[in-house]
């Protein structure tokens, strides 16, 4: 028997006691009883729970599944890839936005395409050869004319060298790549010529080659350089010998009164004949067979030469002539005839063109070790929009005065084409009725 005793309490003191007892055998019947009940239910709960779990866990993994295979269609290439979920959920607007990001790429991409196809098809429409080269120097891109000019077809993953085999070509790509800057060369492949343009592009580390035949420009300067030649030695004779012959008459025609007109006869005589040795200057100028004839040159020396020249006229027109050379500059190696020209084409425009004051010339080293020539004068000046083109081919501000000067028109292109010659620059600053100063800059390292 199993006994329970309870007291029975009435203000704080206990008036009775009940007491229940019951078998052993009843108590184990009862306690199997609820177990059986309670394993029942935990069994349907667990059951529901089962049935639930499945039912939300559908919801749930149905969508990412299909989030997951659209974002692996996508990223292999199928830009129309799409999620569709009917849940109202959070699920749903992640499907919305990632249907929305894929349709803003593929537009972005369709966008980006068009541009690359229509990019190759005036790459490929360029009648001038074209290369892009990598970081390593190698061929990433090319277009039909390329292939044609190098007469190769299979170009890229190659190294530029071995389908353009030029020299200057490599000192080009070089240059640009250390100067990271644009840089222009004459080549010849094939006995056609080309000007080669590099240009470095910053952001890949890359340069865009662009060969533009030049052959039929070529062929006119020749022609015209070996007219002019030839035009300037068959006038030259005849030139020389009516000079020569107006100098005879004039010793013997001053008593006859012809004196004025032949001294107007031998005027223009002169002129023609210095037009047609400066013409003979620039033609030799502008041929590429002709090299400088490089030696150190002794300023000083030079200046004094020059000067020489023009003492009477400075006399004549009462200007002072004053130079300074700076101390301790460095020795400068140039080609001496062709630098002594241009000092003598400077100074001539300078007193030419001014008629009080003076004309000086400062020699100095700028912080880049270059030459600084500066020939400066307090004449007449150019007006503003005379500048761009004083340097020009018979190319005169005011042309009677040019005339009355004897001016021939091509003192200042000689001057830009030794400028040239020597890799250097040359700037003018003028103002007028106040002067002119033009500013030279001549490098020591030609490249």
């Amino acid at each position: 028997m199993l006994y329970v005793a309870l007291p029975l309490k009435e203000s704080g003191s206990i008036k009775a006691v009940v007491r229940v007892s019951l078998y052993v055998e009843h108590i184990d019947e009862l306690y199997t009883v609820i177990r059986n009940e309670i394993l029942l239910a935990t069994f349907i709960v667990l059951i529901i729970s089962v049935i639930i779990l499945l039912y939300y866990s559908k919801n749930i993994t149905n969508p990412i599944n299909e989030l997951v295979s659209a974002s692996q269609r996508f990223a292999g290439g199928d830009l129309n890839s799409k999620v569709f979920i009917n849940n109202n959920d959070e699920l749903k607007d992640l499907a919305n936005n990632f249907n929305k990001m894929t349709e803003k790429i593929r537009e972005m991409f369709e966008a980006q395409s068009m541009q690359q196809e229509e990019l190759k098809r005036i790459i490929s429409a360029m009648q001038e050869g074209l290369i892009v080269l990598d970081k390593d120097n190698k061929i990433i891109l090319h277009n039909k004319s390329f292939r044609k000019t190098v007469n190769a077809n299979e170009i890229n993953d190659k190294f530029y060298w071995e389908v353009l085999r030029d020299i200057n070509v490599q000192k080009l790509v070089d240059k640009v790549r250390r100067k990271k800057s644009r840089k222009t060369t004459e080549i010849k492949l094939d006995n056609i010529f080309y000007l080669c343009s590099a240009n470095y592009i910053q952001a890949k580390d890359e340069i865009v080659l662009v060969l533009f035949d030049i052959s039929e420009r070529k062929q006119l300067e020749e022609m015209k350089r070996d007219f002019i030649i030839n035009a300037s030695h068959e006038l030259r004779t005849p030139l020389t010998a009516i000079h020569g012959f107006v100098e005879t008459m004039e010793q013997e025609a001053k008593d006859v009164g012809f004196s004025k007109y032949l001294e107007i006869i031998k005027r223009h005589t002169t002129r023609l004949i210095m037009i047609v040795e400066d013409m003979l200057k620039i033609s030799k100028m502008e041929d590429e067979r002709i090299s400088l004839e490089i030696s150190e040159i002794n300023f000083k020396e030079l200046i004094e030469d020059v000067m020489t020249i023009f003492q009477e006229r400075l006399k004549e027109k009462q200007l002072k002539f004053s130079y300074n050379i700076a101390k301790g500059i460095n020795e400068y190696q140039g080609d001496y005839f062709k630098i002594e020209q241009l000092f003598i084409n400077l100074i001539d425009n300078a007193i030419k063109y001014t008629q009080s004051g003076e004309v000086r010339l400062n020699l100095r080293d700028d912080e880049n070790n270059n030459l600084i020539i500066e020939i400066a004068d307090t004449g007449i000046g150019i007006p503003q929009q005379d500048l761009d083109r004083i340097f020009e081919r018979f190319y005169t501000v005011d042309k009677s005065r040019s005339r009355k000067n004897g001016g021939t028109g091509l003192g200042l292109s000689i001057v830009k084409h030794i400028v040239t010659l020597h890799k250097g620059n040359i700037k003018v600053k003028s103002s007028e009725s106040k002067g002119s100063t033009f500013l030279i800059t001549l490098p020591r390292e030609r490249e």
